[in-house]
């Protein structure tokens, strides 16, 4: 099993495995009812290496993006709507970079979409400043 598949399944048994420095920890939402299968966890023991790798990078990728969402709230003014083929064609980068786990091609992507959301918002401004 890939390390994506056994997140997958954990997922599927109400388990969550997080990163704790170069460990992993598997908590059980619902012990009572839904124990862990002694199979998972040994092939979460098994895959620990290949897990740890995309956890930091799940990680590392999702700080990534709240901050470009953090940058794109920040600046976006009221009344302005994001949407058409550009900007779906930008989500569909930044969706492709992640699916990939390619760090650099997420960041351009992202680069990309935020700039081109600033650009339209600076339009916006322009528009409602002029009315």
């Amino acid at each position: 099993m890939s390390a994506a598949e056994i997140l997958d399944v954990c997922r599927q048994n109400h388990i969550l495995v997080r990163r704790v420095g170069n460990d992993l920890e598997m908590t059980p939402v619902f012990p009572e009812v839904q124990p862990m299968p002694v199979d998972l966890v040994e092939a979460v023991r098994q895959h620990k290496s290949e897990l740890l790798t995309w956890l930091r990078w799940q990680e590392q990728a999702d700080e990534m993006m709240a901050e470009h969402v953090r940058r794109l709230a920040g600046g976006w003014p009221t009344g302005c709507t994001l949407e058409g083929p550009r900007w779906e064609k930008h989500e569909r980068e930044v969706n492709r970079a992640y699916t990939d786990h390619d760090l650099d091609s997420l960041s351009s992507a992202l680069e990309a979409r935020e700039g081109y959301a600033m650009a339209l918002f600076e339009a916006h401004r322009t528009r409602c400043r002029a009315e």
